[in-house]
């Protein structure tokens, strides 16, 4: 079994337990990888992520949720545009991490990707310690800017 999976837009192999999952169409202007780190899965995405990659990014996310028992890294590195109908995906699959005590890390994000999520304030909410004050990310609200 080979360390990591690419995506293609054809079927999946878990590369922790060897599942099988089905077919999702990928938006040609998206790249994933899942790739085995220990008791976590990286889940590295680039391209362009919006309304039409959004239900893939889900499905691969609640996917590798499934299959790796700390959680998951995400490396969104190589995103070159993300809207704010991947950052619904991402609070989601956030949310379904926390309440399986896993966590759900951003390892690394491009401008992009980090421009909503400090426009959002959600940017605490995505790292795996606590910050200088104590404070958690499960302590942070969403906040709205104008």
């Amino acid at each position: 079994m080979p360390p990591h999976a690419t995506l293609p837009p054809t079927a999946w192999t878990c590369p922790g337990c060897g599942h099988t999952f089905p077919q999702i169409r990928t938006p040609a202007s998206v790249g994933l990888r899942i790739d085995a780190d220990g008791e976590r899965l990286v889940v590295t995405v680039s391209g362009e992520l919006d309304l039409d990659s959004a239900p893939l990014l889900r499905q691969t996310l609640h996917d590798a949720l499934e299959h790796a028992p700390a959680g998951i890294d995400l490396d969104l590195g190589g995103v070159d545009f993300c809207d704010c109908s991947v950052l619904n995906v991402l609070l989601h699959a956030r949310h379904r991490a926390h309440r399986a005590a896993q966590k759900l890390v951003l390892r690394a994000g491009s401008p992009a990707v980090e421009r909503l999520l400090e426009l959002t304030g959600t940017r605490p909410l995505f790292t795996a310690a606590e910050s200088g004050d104590g404070t958690t990310a499960e302590d942070v609200q969403v906040s709205r800017k104008p």
